[in-house]
């Protein structure tokens, strides 16, 4: 099953799909959203190894064959740190 999460970028509210091997099920009930690793760089700004974990927010992921059916998933965030933020 194809989908994927995106992966919350701080600055400009900036999302990137991320495809992942797991359906949305798995990947709620098991936690995953705890393995989703930083990007190498922000796709705006373009800066790597500044990328800092930020958190979680929720959403809400259409389950394939149960109308109406759904699940709420939580997706990683992540933030350009940068030296004078706060």
């Amino acid at each position: 099953m194809a989908w994927g999460i995106g992966a919350g970028l701080k600055a400009l509210g900036m999302q990137r799909m991320v495809k992942l091997e797991w359906s949305p099920e798995q990947y709620a009930a098991r936690g995953l959203e705890r393995t989703i690793g930083r990007p190498a760089q922000c796709p705006n700004c373009a800066k790597g190894l500044m990328l800092e974990a930020h958190g979680y927010y929720w959403r809400w992921v259409s389950v394939m064959g149960q109308a109406g059916g759904a699940i709420r998933i939580r997706v990683r965030r992540f933030f350009v740190a940068f030296a004078g933020a706060p």
